[in-house]
């Protein structure tokens, strides 16, 4: 809008006399502003947003949705940040960040978490309270916030022994369109309880999460294997067709990662789910199944859970810096695929450019399509296309790299489009017919057979679409 803020001062100043005294409404030219703003994991996000609400109560919520709603501003939700839509160009950032105390109940196995809460905070807490012994199924990477992996899916080291985020959803804590703030389970709101079980952030904002935990052991069996480039002494797409066959095959409890960097080497990694003593006897099937050579020698060890596990992808793979990503759930693993984007990784702008195959197939397959709003049941492998740069004139060839990922997969899984959040936030206000219709395309495909259940939920709980700056479901 010409005006992102309408009303001007004295609106705000209404707000302000809504929330509690330690909430904060940062506008541009406050010192803060610009420090708050730039608190994002992708730092390719240059948009300004109109004010940054900073909350500290569900009230809080409740107070900055309701003069959102009232003033015609739009509403952005910022949470872990790592979502270009967390902080969008004359929004209102509802900041959750300050919503981030953890609650471990050891006797009954759940923890509950506020709303800004990250997964680095909540897997310490676990594993304090339960000396290593207790955690649920988490996303990889410690700076995630617990928010928006809920509720896009949520996959994780522990998810093919557990299913995925969303299955081990107990109970939420929502503030709605309309302000009101409702409890979310089986028993209570079952429909709002299953549309946020992965339809995103489209029915409203959540402020608290309580998630079954799980009995693990204290440490689980970890491989990391690399396997080099190196044509002189052997070739790596027979690594490549190996390790895709091993994957394939795999035991359920066996979590198995492979990573591409661009032009660089092959690492599969594997983390038992289990006891150590099976977790030894699948290391040896591991070995006689993935015969290649590998430099330097394995990496076999006992490794503890929260600890160790959960931070490898931050240290190694993800920090933050300047990403594009696309995302795609896989059926299958075709020996001719897995060559493929072995060859598509030879021909990536920068050697920071990631292309990461996790196995997701086990219990989140057990349960039926319907039985949450998550539509992808049926997938075995997540695909994670993540172009990194840190010198802004390879950003252009970096995003076309990502891109044309989609033709390398068509052959294989057709030509629908992968997670497209980040080409239409980039885009957002110069989108042709043309793009518009691949939006809905795209969005129609993520929840396939459920969307139309999800476009009668969203007109019941948000018939305006004030909740949109997400993969947006468009009311019924």
């Amino acid at each position: 809008p010409a005006d992102p803020l309408m009303g001007g001062d004295r609106a705000v100043a209404s707000l302000k006399a809504d929330l509690s005294p330690e909430a904060t409404i940062l506008l541009p030219g406050d010192p803060a502003y610009l420090t708050n703003r730039n608190q994002m994991w992708n730092h390719d996000n240059t948009h300004n947003p109109a004010a940054i609400v900073v909350v500290r109560s569900t009230k809080d919520v409740q107070a900055a949705v309701t003069h959102c709603r009232s003033n015609g501003w739009e509403v952005c939700v910022a949470g872990g940040r790592h979502s270009l839509l967390c902080m969008v160009h004359n929004s209102v950032v509802i900041d959750l960040g300050k919503l981030n105390e953890v609650q471990v109940d050891v006797e009954n196995k759940t923890v509950t978490v506020g709303g800004g809460t990250k997964l680095g905070k909540m897997d310490k807490a676990c594993d304090e309270a339960s000396n290593g012994t207790l955690a649920t199924v988490a996303g990889h990477n410690p700076d995630t916030g617990v928010g928006g992996l809920t509720l896009a899916g949520g996959y994780g080291h522990l998810c093919r022994a557990f299913g995925l985020t969303i299955d081990n959803l107990l109970e939420a804590e929502v503030v709605l369109a309309s302000g009101e703030v409702v409890r979310a389970s089986e028993e209570e709101n079952a429909d709002l309880f299953w549309g946020l079980r992965g339809g995103g952030g489209n029915f409203g904002i959540v402020t608290r999460f309580v998630f079954r935990l799980h009995q693990i052991p204290p440490k689980l069996v970890y491989t990391n294997r690399v396997f080099l480039p190196l044509p002189c002494l052997f070739n790596c797409e027979t690594a490549v067709s190996q390790v895709r066959a091993y994957m394939e095959e795999s035991d359920d409890r066996q979590m198995c990662t492979a990573v591409i960097p661009g032009n660089g080497p092959l690492v599969f990694d594997t983390i038992w789910v289990g006891e150590c003593a099976e977790g030894w006897k699948e290391v040896k099937s591991l070995d006689a199944a993935v015969k290649s050579p590998f430099f330097p020698p394995v990496t076999r060890a006992e490794k503890p859970y929260h600890s160790f596990l959960q931070n490898i992808v931050s240290e190694t793979l993800q920090p933050p810096g300047f990403y594009y990503m696309r995302s795609k759930l896989l059926t299958s693993l075709e020996e001719g695929l897995a060559l493929a984007l072995w060859g598509h990784s030879r021909k990536a702008p920068t050697g920071s450019c990631l292309l990461i195959i996790t196995t997701t197939k086990g219990k989140m397959n057990e349960i039926p399509e319907d039985a949450t709003a998550f539509a992808g049941r049926e997938g075995k492998y997540l695909l994670l296309v993540l172009a990194n740069w840190s010198d802004q004139k390879d950003r252009a060839a970096c995003v076309q790299w990502a891109r044309e990922c989609d033709g390398v997969l068509a052959p294989f899984v057709g030509d629908q489009q992968a997670d497209y959040s980040t080409a239409v936030l980039e885009e957002r206000n110069t989108l042709t017919t043309a793009e518009e219709e691949k939006k809905g395309a795209a969005v129609a495909g993520a929840f396939g057979k459920n969307l139309e259940r999800l476009r009668e939920l969203k007109r019941k709980f948000d018939p305006e679409n004030i909740f949109h700056l997400n993969s947006n479901i468009l009311p019924a």
